[in-house]
């Protein structure tokens, strides 16, 4: 609960930012990135472990129920007015608002549920290294974002979801096994995953261009 609550409140602070405060959100989310990467580094200066057996246990069998349960929790959000308000905003902000939609608060309660959801994959990647390890998020940046760009959700907004980035997670793991296999270096997995999100963008781009010719 606790690490569910600090990514709530981080996620808070970057709704507060980008929202009310008006701070680009790429600007808002890096700038508070770094400020608890170094909060990190100053608790935590070098990795320590073991994590307690209750954490190690969902990096089993177990890992099935937290992931479950963030599926039925998205399932249920779609199942609400929210998800529609929440994908006009992402689409057309101005004519969201237009329509009377609260823009502000619809963009605040997206960044609290993704702090929430980023508190879940702390508390999941702990498990699965059994350990607390302060520098082994940045390394993940990256992966995330082409992962999602990958299973087709539109990093301009409007389109996407929680299935379609599992995909592109899944492809990305896949990937990553294939050229771990054949003794790949890591610079050249750092190279593929950029090529995959620049290739991701740039076709989802198209595809959406397509569509509005098409109408």
């Amino acid at each position: 609960p606790a690490a569910l609550l600090v990514g709530a409140l981080v996620g808070a602070a970057n709704g507060f930012l980008a929202t009310i405060v008006r701070i680009q959100p790429i600007v808002a989310t890096l700038g508070t990135y770094l400020i608890l990467a170094g909060v990190t580094l100053t608790i935590l200066p070098a990795p320590i472990g073991p994590a307690p057996a209750w954490l190690k246990a969902l990096s089993g069998p177990l890992s099935m129920l937290p992931l479950a349960l963030m599926f039925i929790a998205w399932w249920l959000v779609r199942r609400t007015p929210y998800y529609d308000q929440l994908m006009a905003v992402g689409s057309d902000d101005r004519a969201a608002y237009t329509a009377g939609v609260d823009v502000t608060r619809v963009r605040f309660i997206a960044y609290v549920m993704t702090g929430i959801f980023g508190g879940c994959a702390g508390l999941m990647l702990t498990a699965l290294i059994g350990s607390a390890d302060p520098n082994i998020g940045p390394t993940y940046t990256l992966i995330a974002i082409a992962a999602v760009a990958l299973g087709g959700v539109s990093l301009a907004g409007g389109r996407g979801g929680v299935a379609g980035a599992a995909i592109g997670a899944i492809d990305i793991f896949l990937l990553q096994s294939v050229l771990t296999t054949f003794n790949v270096s890591t610079f050249v997995l750092q190279i593929a995953y950029g090529a995959i999100l620049v290739l991701a963008v740039m076709l989802t781009a198209l595809q959406e261009r397509l569509a509005t010719r098409g109408r």
